[in-house]
């Protein structure tokens, strides 16, 4: 059987799960795959049509074979989420777990990226409900010399009144 061209494959697929023809879409998938082997896209859809089928031992398979190729293209965050698609399926995955770890750190200590995920330093994490923020005076940082700002104007309250030759309507 020849091979077919990738995208009648790809519209086959599209087809497939429109249809709900999962088994179909996922083999579609599985054949893109092997002729763009490089794409990580393939197998992680596979794995989606795999979870729909309740095929989780092969989702995870999938799912493994597309964090390896987000990896390998340097796309960490791609890979850390996909891990995570895994660890929904089983959350106790070792081999997940600590393929997560590893690229956790990789991202902190900068191996391949110059940004670390705001939840892997505490520091940076997003703040933590401590309460009421408490409202500081303006006036009294302004004497202790800790605020630049210039002095307040008068409110908009003070501002004159339009006169009856200004009113709405009327030539200025």
């Amino acid at each position: 059987m020849a091979r077919k061209d990738a995208r009648v494959l790809r519209d086959e697929a599209a087809a497939a799960v429109d249809r709900g023809k999962f088994r179909r879409a996922a083999e579609c998938f599985l054949e893109l795959e092997q002729l763009e082997s490089r794409d990580a896209s393939w197998p992680k859809r596979a794995a989606e049509m795999y979870r729909r089928l309740g095929r989780n031992r092969e989702a995870i398979a999938a799912y493994e074979r597309a964090v390896e190729k987000y990896a390998q293209g340097g796309f960490l965050v791609q890979a850390i989420a996909v891990c995570k698609l895994i660890l929904q399926i089983d959350p106790q995955h070792s081999e997940t777990l600590r393929r997560l770890s590893r690229m956790t750190e990789q991202r902190v200590t900068g191996t391949h990226s110059i940004v670390a995920p705001m939840d892997a330093i505490p520091e940076l994490s997003v703040v933590r409900n401590t309460g009421p923020i408490p409202m500081v005076d303006p006036a009294s940082l302004r004497a202790a010399d800790m605020l630049d700002l210039p002095e307040p104007r008068a409110p908009l309250d003070d501002a004159p009144a339009p006169t009856a030759t200004h009113a709405a309507g009327s030539a200025p």
